[in-house]
């Protein structure tokens, strides 16, 4: 496979799963405020329950997202270090070396 496909499909999941992680952790901020409304308007406790079940499941995402960014982030890493030489011209190349480099500065 040309390594240009192959450097654009594992940036592109890298990027996708990073926008996936910030989706998660905005729809864990939304479950907080909707279940807080819940219990403000004194809901039926079943309610409250169902939706605390929700917020569980969205916070078991974040870890099982965040290793999937590591995977990726490596992965990327490697096939950048092996195949330097044959994306030197290579657009991409730079924007994939930027997003790595912002997700080194978040860790």
């Amino acid at each position: 496979m040309d390594p240009q496909k192959q450097l654009e499909i594992l940036y592109k999941s890298f990027q996708r799963t990073n926008q996936d992680l910030k989706a998660y952790h905005q729809e864990v901020l939304q479950q907080n405020a909707r279940i807080q409304k819940l219990q403000d308007q004194e809901a039926d406790s079943h309610d409250i329950s169902k939706q605390q079940e929700v917020l569980q499941e969205m916070e078991q995402m974040i870890p099982i997202t965040e290793k999937s960014i590591k995977e990726w982030k490596e992965k990327l890493q490697v096939f950048i270090r092996a195949n330097a030489c044959l994306l030197e011209e290579c657009e991409l190349l730079q924007k994939a070396q930027q997003i790595l480099d912002a997700w080194s500065e978040q860790e």
